[in-house]
């Protein structure tokens, strides 16, 4: 679909679906943003298999600790509505990141890698490089 600039997806779900065919087609920049503690979509197959078969440029932003709502606002409605953290742990429990710290790291891979191929400003290219410095709880794969 041309008016498909970039794609961003965070804890994917469904890419295994595709993987195998489909996705070395993909004609846009896609950044992949995925927790290692994610139990609904897990990092193998629904992040790194989709990667690996993605064209370049193509990234994997992995952040150590988090889990599948650990990139929503879920977390903080589930305190908001007084809900049961157990139901929703896969993000929200003690075993994982803060959500805050999450949300900065998804803030800042996102806003580089959008600021780079939707609006084409180099200024955040640096952050994108393979070997860029990263926080300590991310793995940043570049290709």
């Amino acid at each position: 679909d041309p008016r498909f600039i970039a794609a961003l997806p965070q804890a994917p779900g469904g890419a295994a679906i595709f993987a195998g065919g489909g996705l070395a087609d993909v004609a846009i920049p896609t950044m992949i943003q995925a927790g290692t503690l994610d139990e609904t979509t897990p990092l193998e197959p629904e992040a790194i298999t989709p990667f690996a078969e993605l064209p370049s440029p193509s990234y994997l932003v992995i952040v150590a600790g988090a889990g599948h709502f650990s990139f929503s606002d879920m977390c903080a409605l589930v305190a908001v509505l007084g809900l049961s953290v157990e139901e929703f742990d896969d993000g929200c429990g003690p075993d994982n990141l803060p959500a805050a710290d999450v949300h900065a790291i998804a803030n800042r891979y996102a806003v580089a890698f959008l600021e780079r191929f939707v609006t084409k400003n180099a200024d955040h290219d640096a952050e994108l490089a393979a070997g860029a410095a990263t926080p300590a709880a991310v793995e940043l794969e570049v290709k």
